[in-house]
């Protein structure tokens, strides 16, 4: 029995990818979860052709990759010829508590605003921005916490200052 080419670039991907993404040139992937937006951002950071078609050398593993390094998706996981999107829940309001000076503010730059999907590394990089300011604003034992409140649609910025220089 002789199996149609297609076939065998399917199996020869499927065996030697890590994900159950694996398809041959030219197969469409569906992308479902989330908004429109979220899935249009997915496709584009997976790579995917116009209509999700995938490229030549289409790589799956590195497309999830891509995707889960875009910072919007709490979740994203691959399920047969699809990938599912959890985004994270947009932002309703960010939330400052404790002694924070006031320059603190004016001195933030990029702050995530109402409507933004703001992931784990945005987190991350809001508190080192925070902590770094009010070191250089004179405050060099401040401390500073973000977390995620109401399922992530508010921020908190937790600041302790304490004594300045």
């Amino acid at each position: 029995m002789r199996i149609p080419r297609p076939v065998h670039a399917f199996l020869a991907v499927a065996l030697s990818s890590g994900t159950i993404l694996a398809g041959v040139e030219g197969e469409r992937l569906e992308i479902v979860g989330g908004s429109a937006d979220d899935q249009a951002y997915a496709r584009a950071a997976a790579g995917l052709l116009p209509g999700g078609l995938r490229p030549r050398g289409f790589d799956p593993d590195r497309a999830l990759e891509a995707i889960r390094a875009t910072d919007r998706f709490r979740a994203v996981e691959a399920e047969g010829g699809r990938i599912r999107l959890e985004p994270w829940a947009p932002l309703a309001e960010l939330k400052w508590r404790g002694d924070a000076p006031p320059a603190l503010r004016k001195a933030m730059t990029g702050l995530p605003r109402k409507g933004d999907r703001v992931g784990d590394l945005r987190m991350a990089e809001l508190g080192n921005q925070a902590q770094e300011r009010l070191r250089a604003l004179g405050w060099p034992k401040a401390q500073v916490k973000v977390l995620r409140e109401a399922g992530g649609a508010r921020i908190l910025v937790a600041v302790e200052a304490g004594a300045p220089d």
